[in-house]
């Protein structure tokens, strides 16, 4: 919970089991959020891009991107995914340096 980014700390409740990976580095942050014995997947998924959509940019193919320097796309940008699977499902954040 220590390195979770703020936005991601304001992520509402999915499931009550949920897992954190962090992944972290001098370039880049990923963190990964798994949750797990989702009842009602659907609604839940729709749940977490309502979430992401106050980000304020578009929904494309689950992820959404926010690039900070609109000269340079390959570096200083989030990305937020949504994955499922079954009965679960992966929040999956990445936020690159310059």
């Amino acid at each position: 919970w220590l390195y979770t980014p703020d936005i991601l700390k304001n992520t509402p409740l999915i499931s009550k089991d949920a897992e954190y990976e962090y992944d972290l580095d001098e370039q880049r942050t990923l963190v990964v959020i798994t949750w797990r014995h989702i009842n009602d997947v659907a609604e839940k998924k729709t749940l977490l891009n309502d979430f992401l959509q106050q980000r304020g940019s578009s929904i494309k193919y689950d992820c959404l991107w926010i690039y900070h320097d609109p000269n340079d796309f390959s570096r200083n940008y989030q990305r937020y995914c949504v994955y499922q699977k079954s009965d679960t499902l992966e929040l999956e954040f990445v936020e690159t340096a310059k």
